[in-house]
């Protein structure tokens, strides 16, 4: 707000403090209760800068320059300014410092992402964000249409390096008022009276308790002449501009990361080995199960040969035992069932001849029970013969050939075993899509570890590509799936790339990505949300992108 010192002499009587001279008007007082009343009759966010100055004692030219990095949880820092456009450090050491404020300071500024504020375009009433973007690096007090600084000047910032002065009358015990004078050189960290609902670094307005309605009128005239001054502005740009997204503040934006749409697949072994072959290259189109890299494997080709031998040896097993006996082994059992048959009837036949001559006295006991003797063994051959012709003639046991099918899958499991541990020294794409990285050459070992990853090859599907966005937690209740968004990239600073959100994220985490600022905050919570680019976008894979998320539906992106 620029005020003529003429002017605000002619309406009240205040003449501004000159620090050479050391000589000043009588200055005039106001209550916090007053000071209130101003600032409700103050447009925003002109009142907030107003609380802010009156609160902490900036300079305008420190209080335009004052940017999001610089506000920490109860504290101001100051390390910069910015006069009519130009950028330079602060007046003083004494000034370039970090201050502590006010909860209620910190609070007055946060509330600034969530205003906005209406300005009329001829018949129309546009919509604007106090603040456009809140990154560390932008200003808190932006130009609502470009984020630019503001263009505002006071009178207590020409011609002179001093600070305002101003008389606070504060209500306490005796009701007396606390006058306070600012000389340069004065101190950040002075006490506060406790008497005083206000700090001492107030802003050089000098009032007077009996003229306070004069002050109103000028704060409300300065009001006026702000927006007269804007208005012009706005309505040369109607017939010619139409507002996009950024200017009207209908978006939210983040940091983000490219990838395919089928994510990074970083392709590695299963078992830890030296690579005979790599058979890609970066850049290569490759398909579902196409073979990328082979390990040394003549070992497990070796086992897989001793199972598949082991198989056949147990298949013929169990033929063996289905078949029975040949017809060779039946008919040579059953002749020795006839020859011991004949054995024993000769037997038979010898012994009753023997009885006979016993019984005539003719041979004594001893050679007839030879004789008898003989006939028993003839005997039981012949039934061992019988039993043995039975055994072979007859069909095989079910436990034979149960015990006989187990063993063959067994050698079958082995052979399968050693067959799949064969494809692991394989390694094939498990998706179609492209070779985006290669990591390792032929002839280098690879490892299988579940704490340090060895990938071979990463393949990604980037026919279509999406971005990774971590949305802080204060702008997440304006996201909603099938929003339109676009991304932007340092490395294509002349094109926007166009797509529309498909996914938000239930669960708020940590930061994914890094800014490599050295003022970033990492402590900050956020909610991934992804974007899905339009079909045709050509960006590279782990491209760190600025994305902008279309919050306003009646707002089009340009």
């Amino acid at each position: 707000m620029a005020l003529s010192p003429a002017w605000v002499t002619r309406m009240t009587g205040y003449k501004r403090y000159h620090s050479h001279s050391g000589t000043c008007q009588r200055l005039h007082d106001v209550t916090p209760e007053q000071f209130e009343q101003l600032l409700d009759l103050i447009p925003k966010p002109y009142a907030s800068m107003v609380f802010v100055a009156v609160w902490t004692g900036l300079r305008v030219s420190e209080l335009i320059g004052l940017k999001w990095d610089d506000v920490g949880t109860d504290s101001l820092t100051v390390d910069e300014r910015c006069c009519r456009g130009d950028w330079d450090a602060p007046k003083s050491e004494a000034s370039n410092a970090t201050i502590g404020v006010e909860s209620c300071v910190i609070d007055r500024i946060n509330r600034l992402k969530q205003l906005t504020v209406n300005v009329k375009a001829g018949r129309a009433v546009r919509h604007y964000k106090v603040v456009k973007s809140d990154r560390p690096e932008d200003l808190v007090f932006q130009s609502v249409k470009t984020g630019a600084p503001r263009c505002v000047t006071t009178t207590s910032c020409r011609g002179t390096s001093s600070r305002p002065r101003a008389n606070l009358v504060c209500p306490g015990s005796t009701g007396v008022a606390c006058e306070l004078r600012m000389r340069p050189g004065w101190s950040r960290q002075a006490p506060t009276p406790k008497t005083c609902k206000l700090p001492i670094h107030l802003c050089e307005v000098v009032m007077n308790k009996t003229h306070w309605f004069a002050i109103l009128i000028i704060v409300v005239a300065a009001a006026g002449f702000t927006l007269a001054a804007v208005k012009p502005h706005q309505h040369a740009m109607a017939p010619t501009a139409v507002p996009t997204a950024l200017e009207k503040g209908g978006y939210v934006s983040g940091p983000g990361l490219v990838e395919p749409v089928s994510e990074d697949i970083k392709v590695g072994s299963e078992l830890s080995g030296k690579l005979r072959e790599v058979l890609v290259e970066e850049g290569d189109r490759v398909h579902a199960g196409q073979l990328v890299a082979v390990l040394e494997n003549a070992d497990l080709k070796a086992q897989i040969q001793i199972a598949a031998a082991q198989v056949k040896q147990n298949e013929a097993e169990v033929r063996k035992t289905v078949n029975g006996a040949r017809t060779q082994e039946r008919r040579e059992a059953f002749s020795t069932v006839e020859e011991n048959e004949a054995v024993l009837e000769n037997a038979g036949a010898e012994m009753e001849r023997h009885n006979q001559l016993f019984a005539a006295g003719i041979i004594s006991r001893e050679d007839n029970e030879r004789y008898a003797r003989e006939f028993q063994v003839a005997k039981a051959k012949f039934e061992e013969v019988q039993q043995h012709h039975a055994l072979i003639n007859d069909r095989p046991r079910e436990e034979d050939i149960a015990a006989a099918q187990a063993a063959l899958e067994v050698a079958k499991a082995q052979l399968a075993e050693a067959q799949a541990r064969y494809e692991k020294t394989l390694i094939r794409s498990p998706i179609e899509g492209m070779v985006l990285r290669k990591h390792h050459r032929s002839g280098e070992s690879v490892s299988n570890s579940s704490t340090v990853p060895d990938p071979i090859v990463t393949i990604g599907d980037n026919s279509v590509l999406r971005v990774c966005v971590d949305m802080d937690e204060t702008e997440v209740a304006q996201v909603i799936v099938g929003q339109p968004a676009y991304v932007t990239a340092d490395a294509y600073p002349t094109r926007k790339f166009t797509g529309h959100v498909i996914r938000v994220g239930n669960e708020l985490g940590h930061k994914n990505i890094r800014t490599d600022e050295p003022t970033e905050k990492v402590d900050t919570k956020i909610l991934e949300t992804l974007i899905q680019l339009d079909p045709g976008t050509q960006l590279p894979d782990g491209l760190r992108v600025d994305a902008y998320i279309q919050t306003a539906p009646d707002v089009a992106f340009k």
